[in-house]
């Protein structure tokens, strides 16, 4: 029941299912239970993303690289993302 991962796959089922704020709700709770989660991590980014928040879900997948930093999609992400950003200033 406090698993950290039991969490992070129901955010993805969640997400699946377009319930944002659900998944968002779990990956927290993963995240609260350890804070090395970064799946937890990558799930938020791509929750709020989903959500058209993309400075909040860059900030989110940095963080991700700072507990993982061999995630090369999520160093993808984050470049567009960053280009994306650049260019609507």
């Amino acid at each position: 029941p406090n698993l950290p991962e039991a969490f992070c796959q129901r955010a993805l089922a969640r997400y699946a299912n377009g319930e944002v704020e659900s998944a968002i709700e779990d990956c927290e709770k993963a995240l609260s239970l350890n804070v090395f989660e970064y799946m937890a991590v990558v799930g938020l980014g791509q929750c709020y993303l989903e959500l058209e928040q993309p400075r909040l879900a860059l900030d989110y997948f940095k963080q991700a690289i700072a507990i993982y930093p061999d995630l090369e999609p999520v160093h993808v992400q984050i470049r567009k993302l960053e280009d994306s950003l650049r260019e609507i200033g």
